[in-house]
């Protein structure tokens, strides 16, 4: 979750004018703890008794009041909720409920958008401005950045930095950066004490929605249903999986205001709430899922005919796709694996690349399909064209194609062509994906992001004999 989300959090309360902060010419912050004085006493906590937070919590306060070793790095991906943390942490301050955190001034400090060339200055310029305030705790959104420098890295001017520095740094932080930067790296690892931030289950995403949605209604007056907001935690949750919960379901409570503001603007709408119809809107907009498959609602079609259109002189092949077809729209299909694989084998000509475009076409928003001519890949070493090429070489940042693809569009067609040509080391990355419905690519990065599920993408193998 990002700086923005955290202003949402707390927005409905005034600042106070004399609060600490940063000169805005450094980095965009906010002075969390000033912003929820008002009315923190009455503000009930958003992570209620939950057990996992509760756990969290005593780890990051645990942290904080220790006097070596004591800054902290949020592990986690984004959009799973780090920066309500901080909203926490501010409201426990304020309210008084945790002595170590009593008194003490929580900022949020963004620093996403920090170029490499620019991450030297700005990190120097935050810790010259907190290095007397021992009262602050510092979250910084975006830490990996100011440890990227144009050449090499800004680790060993940040450690020499903290030895003068009094106040607490909370550095939030992907996983994926964690292993580039902090692992193998036992200085940072004695400054800073790793704390991991899971992903939400429903009922806690639901809450950090809800609090979002109150600010969402402020910002463009309008009111949102509660059925809306739990839809747009499941829906996301079931059909949105290379994001995080709350973030992802954030994203669509706000593209469907945004959506609907337009509407007002552009159309003269008179509609002012945000109903479950405009989240299955946005769901089926961002996935490409049909609203009437988020809907269950069956929809009634022909394939037979419209595949039989498209494709003549092949009626057995079409009958069977039709079939394939009908049961993946009515949910008859294993949801932890590809909707379905299926393997054409015929002469050159016969159509077996316009039956896959055909199935494109019926088979979900997109209509695309996705061509992988492994006639190209006849070396053992080609794999990297399909998974990415390993750690230490040229272009390792990239991934691998296949991921990339998948995450992009997970409701889609994907036609492997000429497989007969390419070499079997090529074909071993398919095996589990055909399978178990997983891949992970040289960057260590999921399909989907989601270990062993797998929803909508259907594969078609094409075979020349």
């Amino acid at each position: 979750m990002n700086h923005d989300t955290c202003s949402f959090l707390t927005k409905q309360v005034p600042a106070f004018e004399t609060a600490f902060q940063l000169p805005s010419g450094i980095a965009p912050n906010i002075n969390l703890t000033a912003l929820l004085c008002g009315q923190a006493a009455a503000q009930p906590s958003i992570y209620g008794d939950d057990l996992r937070c509760a756990r969290l919590f005593e780890q990051l306060t645990r942290a904080l009041g220790r006097s070596s070793a004591r800054h902290i790095l949020l592990v986690g991906e984004r959009g799973v909720g780090q920066g309500p943390l901080l909203a926490e942490l501010a409201l426990r301050s304020v309210q008084g409920t945790s002595p170590t955190l009593s008194g003490r001034t929580v900022l949020s400090i963004d620093c996403r958008h920090t170029a490499p060339e620019a991450s030297r200055e700005q990190l120097s310029g935050i810790l010259t401005h907190l290095a007397d305030h021992p009262e602050v705790v510092a979250g910084i959104d975006g830490f990996a950045n100011l440890l990227r420098a144009e050449r090499g890295n800004n680790k060993a001017f940040l450690l020499a930095a903290l030895h003068r520095v009094s106040c607490n740094l909370i550095g939030l932080i992907s996983p994926r950066a964690y292993q580039e930067l902090i692992a193998d790296d036992l200085e940072m690892q004695e400054m800073f004490v790793k704390i991991e931030v899971p992903e939400p289950d429903l009922p806690l995403a639901t809450r950090l929605v809800s609090q979002y949605a109150r600010g969402l209604s402020q910002q463009f007056g309008i009111s949102i249903e509660p059925e809306a907001v739990q839809g747009a935690v499941t829906l996301s949750a079931n059909y949105i999986l290379n994001q995080r919960l709350p973030g992802k379901a954030l994203k669509l409570l706000q593209r469907a205001c945004e959506d609907l503001q337009y509407e007002r603007t552009e159309h003269g709408a008179t509609q002012n709430t945000i109903t479950i119809d405009d989240i299955y809107k946005a769901v089926s907009d961002t996935s490409g899922v049909p609203e009437e498959t988020l809907r269950g609602i069956a929809q009634r079609s022909d394939f037979e005919r419209s595949l039989s259109e498209v494709v003549v002189g092949q009626p057995h092949v079409v009958r069977e796709i039709a079939n394939e077809l009908g049961l993946i729209k009515a949910g008859l299909t294993d949801p932890t694996k590809p909707a379905t694989v299926i393997m054409f084998v015929g002469q050159t000509g016969t159509g077996k690349t316009e039956m896959a475009k055909a199935m494109a076409r019926l088979y979900s928003n997109s209509k695309r399909l996705r061509t992988y001519t492994l006639g190209n890949f006849v070396e053992s070493h080609s794999v990297s064209g399909i998974i990415g090429v390993p750690p230490g070489y040229v272009g390792h940042d990239a991934g691998g194609q296949l991921v990339n693809d998948l995450n992009a569009d997970p409701y889609g067609v994907f036609l492997l062509d000429e497989a007969d040509k390419a070499h079997p080391d090529v074909l071993q990355p398919f095996l589990n994906l055909f399978d178990e419905g997983w891949l992970v690519d040289q960057r260590g990065v999921p399909l989907l992001a989601c270990p062993a599920v797998w929803l909508g993408a259907t594969v078609a193998v094409s075979l020349s004999v």
